[in-house]
């Protein structure tokens, strides 16, 4: 799978960590919508923008990561669309604790992860949706 053609709403408030990672999943195609906190990301998603996928940090000013994805999910219109997160902290245990092992959701430890990793990332996580909501 290629994201080519694939519109990706990436959501982080440090200025180079977004460029990195905008600039990564642009050479790989991506239509890429750039955003640094979760406010000016349901901005982007009530605007009628289409989104294959969301790649989002959980600590952000305005609006947390965590907060924007309990919304996310609330909303009929957004809450089959994956989610690939992005975080500082190697534990996970409140982030699981409230979103589970969904299909839909995949998290990745900033530290430990390079631009091309978000790009395999970005392509199975829209793959794996694709199947399961039969796309």
């Amino acid at each position: 799978m290629s994201l080519e053609n694939k519109k990706i709403l990436l959501v982080e408030d440090d200025e180079q960590i977004n460029r990195v990672f905008r600039d990564r999943l642009a050479q790989a195609g991506a239509d890429v919508i750039s955003v640094f906190d979760g406010h000016q990301a349901l901005q982007t998603l009530k605007a009628g923008e289409s989104i294959d996928l969301i790649l989002t940090d959980l600590s952000m000013p305005q609006l947390s990561g965590y907060d924007m994805l309990h919304l996310l999910r609330s909303d009929t219109q957004t809450t089959n669309i994956p989610v690939l997160v992005l975080t500082n902290t190697s534990n996970h245990t409140s982030f699981n604790s409230q979103f589970g092992q969904q299909v839909d959701i995949a998290i990745a430890l900033k530290s430990d992860i390079r631009p091309a990793q978000i790009v395999e990332k970005a392509e199975t996580l829209i793959a794996n949706n694709a199947k399961h909501h039969g796309q």
